[in-house]
């Protein structure tokens, strides 16, 4: 009888053992220096996330995704404009196209931290909401932002084409 019981205890831990393996845990280091256990990858500075748990999304709440998704984006854009950068000294006739190109650059990262602020704002909002009618007017709002973003995205594009001429008409120049 005994042994009967030993083998249903043990059947029981070892079924309920691989439960405990599920839950991720993250560590990294604060502004002191301590180190901070976490199960939450939100709470770990993005500079300190590891890179294998970039794509895991499963866990988090849509204000952490969108907040994770944000971060994403502002990384690849800061890749995308150290490919895409200005000479630092042009001819006299292309300094026209030069400033032009600049003046957008210029409107487009206004615009892009304008709609990073209103992203973060209605993050900070859907957290916050506590009715579903709350929940559902931040949804029709981050729906809209959505669009202006797609819209910023492809003006950025734009942009980065009318770069690459530019660039192109340079160094045509310098070959001639």
């Amino acid at each position: 009888m005994k042994l009967i019981k030993a083998l249903i205890i043990a059947g029981v831990i070892f079924s309920l053992a691989p439960c405990a393996c599920w839950a991720e845990f993250y560590r990294y280091k604060d502004a002191s220096g301590a180190w901070v256990y976490t199960d939450n990858i939100m709470e770990v500075p993005a500079d300190q996330r590891p890179k294998t748990y970039e794509g895991v999304t499963d866990n988090l709440s849509d204000s952490e995704k969108a907040k994770l998704k944000a971060e994403k984006a502002a990384r690849a854009a800061k890749r995308r404009a150290k490919r895409h950068t200005f000479p630092s000294r042009v001819s006299s006739d292309t300094d026209r196209a030069y400033a032009d190109l600049k003046a957008e650059e210029d409107a487009l990262t206004e615009m892009g931290k304008d709609l990073k602020a209103e992203q973060d704002a209605l993050g900070r909002l859907r957290v916050e909401a506590k009715t579903q009618e709350e929940r559902d007017a931040i949804n029709l709002k981050m729906a809209a932002l959505n669009k202006k973003i797609q819209q910023y995205e492809k003006q950025r594009q734009d942009y980065i084409k009318k770069v690459d001429v530019y660039n192109r008409m340079l160094q045509k120049k310098i070959d001639d």
